[in-house]
């Protein structure tokens, strides 16, 4: 993962609203071997690279239907960016182009990080700029 600590993870949420630890990343089986496939066949950026490789490395199986709340291809996710408004996409195992409204790839920054995480979970977003933010999740659905 990136070397980024979120000085204050739980500001702004109540204790009722833990948050689960950065590294945590579930992908059931068959995300998993579609996710190590599009890293050899499309040589993603190092950021993405480095995200997923992170991720498939030291993601938990779990086997559907018991996969439901993860951020997972097909998915709609509702995020936050470093206090910014909601916004939502759907994730996709798809290459980034052809662009589709609403749809992020996992070969993305955004798409690499969202993949595997669950509600209220935070993790380091980097930026095109050489920054990096804050990722929270707000909410993941299936539709």
């Amino acid at each position: 993962m990136f070397p980024y600590q979120d000085p204050n993870p739980h500001a702004g949420l109540s204790a009722a609203e833990p948050t689960a630890p950065p590294q945590h990343c579930v992908l059931p089986p068959n995300v998993k071997d579609a996710v190590a496939h599009l890293l050899a066949t499309h040589s993603p950026v190092p950021p993405v690279a480095t995200i997923l490789q992170d991720k498939l490395a030291s993601a938990r199986c779990i086997e559907p239907p018991h996969d439901t709340g993860f951020a997972l291809p097909d998915r709609t996710v509702v995020y936050m960016v470093s206090g910014g408004g909601a916004q939502t996409v759907r994730l996709t195992c798809a290459a980034p182009a052809p662009v589709v409204a609403g749809h992020v790839s996992v070969l993305t920054p955004l798409g690499a990080t969202l993949l595997g995480m669950t509600r209220l979970q935070r993790a380091p977003l980097p930026r095109a700029d050489g920054t990096v933010a804050t990722l929270v999740v707000l909410g993941v659905s299936d539709t």
